[in-house]
């Protein structure tokens, strides 16, 4: 079974259980962040990342982390982790080792800059559409 399948099962069966208790007080249910999940995979298929395709994520250990994570599963992405503070030429020689077609951080991330392939995670939390 895979984690997505876990989680969303755990959202379906217990959506305001809590799931994520952030630093600034912040509260996460299981449905809440299964909605904004779903949002930010609808943002990359919005930006062009197709199943199948891999993603480079570097955030610090910050909830935001845990919604692209789980977004880019949910689209059906692989997830290549960064850590936040690998320089720039690290980053560079991770995109081009492992083939991602994105580079998804918070915006103002050194390697962010001139990077073709700077995705940034949207200022809003995305929500998921409404069908």
């Amino acid at each position: 079974m895979r984690i997505t399948d876990l989680f969303m099962a755990t959202a379906a069966a217990e959506p305001d259980r809590l799931f994520i208790a952030a630093e600034s007080g912040e509260r996460f249910s299981y449905g809440r962040t299964l909605n904004i999940a779903r949002g930010f995979a609808g943002y990359l298929a919005d930006n062009g990342i197709k199943p199948l395709d891999r993603v480079l994520l570097s955030f610090p250990n910050h909830e935001r982390l845990i919604f692209a994570y789980l977004g880019a599963l949910l689209r059906g992405c692989t997830v290549v982790l960064a850590d936040h503070s690998s320089l720039p030429r690290t980053i560079a020689s991770l995109l081009a080792d492992s083939g991602a077609r994105a580079l998804l951080c918070p915006a103002g991330h050194p390697a962010a800059d001139g990077s073709p392939l700077f995705l940034p995670f949207p200022g809003a939390l995305p929500r998921a559409r409404r069908a």
